[in-house]
């Protein structure tokens, strides 16, 4: 009894592969046979041996040797140059104007 290399079901059907042509009787092509199966519709051809394909096992990265990043190269800040300012001549400070004395006048 035929088997469904995929689920193991023994529901099958065959049909025929028109994509692959064996022969010819007459004029008449003569096509392959597939084998279907009715549980997954899993296909395959009489007499290849198909073996399950195991179940892909996901991929654990391999830790990689740490190696010290290297830091990003970080350019020096460039002075800051103030602008030159118009320079303002000095003054002495202010000092109040103040009144000559005028000697006492006698009256």
């Amino acid at each position: 009894m035929r088997k469904c290399p995929n689920c193991g079901s023994t529901s099958i059907k065959e049909e025929v592969d028109k994509t692959k042509i064996i022969g010819y009787s007459l004029h008449d092509p003569i096509y392959a046979k597939v084998f279907v199966c009715k549980n997954c519709t899993h296909r395959w051809k009489p007499g290849e041996e198909v073996v399950k394909a195991p179940e892909p096992t996901p991929e654990v990265p391999e830790p990689t040797p740490e190696v010290p990043e290297p830091t990003p190269e970080v350019p020096e800040p460039t002075p800051v140059i103030p602008e030159s300012q118009p320079e303002e001549p000095e003054s002495t400070p202010e000092e109040p104007e103040s009144t000559p004395e005028e000697p006492p006048t006698s009256d």
